[in-house]
């Protein structure tokens, strides 16, 4: 494998959101008087807002509605909650220095990605950020992958994809991409990754290993 270039995902892969956003769902469900399943909000992460409600049993006529509390709610949060895992600077700088080109590849829309990237300091490390209103389809579909590597200017089989859900496992499979799962607080089981690593320091070794497997 000639690895040339790294792909990241953002929410709960580099940017410790989780808490914040699955409060924003029960603060928005409490407010107009929905039960949803918190524990179905948490595996549904990484496809659209109005997606996941929908799936968590949000009514119909009350999705626009939610969406719009949900986001109100998150931009209370975020300040609070929302915090950069402290691995992420160290590796990426580390991978810059050794000559990867590092992309984006989030369900973010444009305007909050940048802010995010831009307010913990890490927008200078990538080469191209690509977000959900950017691409025909959202996640599971593998768009956002595929126009990220387009970019980047790499073919599939020389890149990788690191995220932190089932969603992100798939839309990276569609792309044909290999996908490595961080293992953070919230990541329960291995998702049936092709790589799974438990700090984003591993990483580092294992494209170490990937370099030397080809």
């Amino acid at each position: 494998m000639v690895l040339k270039a790294i792909v990241f995902d953002v929410d709960g892969t580099l940017v410790d959101s989780v808490d914040a956003v699955v409060e924003s769902f029960r603060l928005a469900a409490k407010e107009l008087g929905v039960g949803i399943d918190l524990d179905a909000v948490k595996r549904l992460l990484g496809l659209p807002s109005r997606e996941i409600a929908r799936l968590v049993g949000v009514p119909s006529n009350l999705l626009d509605r939610f969406v719009e509390l949900r986001r109100q709610y998150m931009g209370m949060l975020w300040s609070r909650y929302v915090k950069l895992y402290p691995d992420v600077i160290e590796v990426l700088s580390e991978l810059r220095r050794r000559g990867f080109k590092l992309g984006v590849a989030s369900g973010n829309i444009r305007s909050r990605l940048e802010f995010m990237l831009n307010y913990f300091g890490i927008a200078q490390y990538f080469d191209a950020v690509v977000a959900q209103d950017e691409v025909q389809r959202p996640k599971p579909y593998p768009d956002i992958i595929v126009e990220a590597l387009r970019r980047l200017g790499v073919e599939p089989e020389e890149s990788i994809y690191v995220g932190d859900t089932v969603i992100d496992v798939v839309c990276a499979r569609s792309a044909n991409v290999k996908i490595v799962i961080v293992k953070r607080p919230h990541v329960t089981d291995d998702l049936g990754a092709d790589y799974v690593i438990r700090d984003l320091r591993e990483l580092l070794n294992l494209v170490d290993e990937l370099a030397r497997s080809r």
